[in-house]
């Protein structure tokens, strides 16, 4: 088994939220600690933004509860909605995204997260690359062209979210764009409904390219500090 390290980011660019995934990152950065201890620290204002908004509408649920769910500091709307359905407040996540904790809903609050630019920079101090998770459907337009402009280096073109012909309009546009191609199963932990732990993932072959992509970039940085030493 090979394991990576990597982390999921969050941006609003184009006017959706993108989910985004940073590959072979040095986990011993300290700049990245340091900026991912800021977003946990806003997220877990947020529950209890979030909880206290759900009082008002007369449904009590404890924030302690909502973080005891959260399989690591990272705690977002889905354990809220876990929290709801154990409750007996919804039957389902769906059901709570629905009616209280989706974008416009009652209990909503927006979060705040980085910039796509801001996440692309961050990436590449920590030695990464920069992934558009599960994109879904292509964007139309110049829109693709931009995000990539803003430091998107990769598709996750392999995903359980992605139809065959979703996943091969992606392969044809990384080619298009020179994008590197990644792939996941997007597995957040053993909560009802998400089930797809390694229901997909890459070929030796694709795998290999983003392995060779990383290779270069070090190498170029030795041959960088090498020149700059001279």
């Amino acid at each position: 088994m090979e394991v990576i390290a990597g982390v999921e980011l969050s941006a609003w660019e184009l006017g959706r939220e993108l989910h985004l995934a940073g590959l072979f990152i040095d986990s011993d950065s300290r700049k990245l600690a340091a900026s991912l201890e800021g977003l946990r620290t806003r997220r877990r204002a947020r529950i209890h933004e979030i909880v206290q908004k759900l009082a008002t509408l007369g449904i009590i649920i404890e924030a302690a509860d909502v973080f005891e769910l959260a399989s690591s500091d990272s705690v977002g709307r889905p354990h809220v909605a876990e929290a709801m359905v154990r409750a007996g407040v919804v039957r389902g996540q769906e059901e709570a995204f629905a009616r209280f904790l989706g974008d416009g809903a009652p209990a909503y609050v927006p979060r705040q997260a980085l910039t796509l630019q801001e996440n692309a920079q961050l990436m590449r101090e920590a030695g990464g690359i920069l992934v558009w998770a599960h994109p879904g459907e292509p964007p139309q337009g110049k829109a693709l062209k931009q995000l990539i402009d803003a430091g998107v280096e990769g598709i996750e073109a392999y995903t359980p979210m992605h139809t065959p012909e979703v996943t091969e309009a992606w392969l044809r546009l990384a080619e298009e764009y020179d994008l590197l191609v990644s792939g996941g199963s997007d597995f957040h932990g053993n909560r009802a409904g998400n089930d797809a732990f390694g229901a997909v993932g890459l070929s030796r072959n694709v795998f290999d390219e983003l392995c060779e992509e990383i290779e270069a970039r070090k190498n170029a940085c030795v041959d960088v500090t090498k020149r700059a030493g001279k």
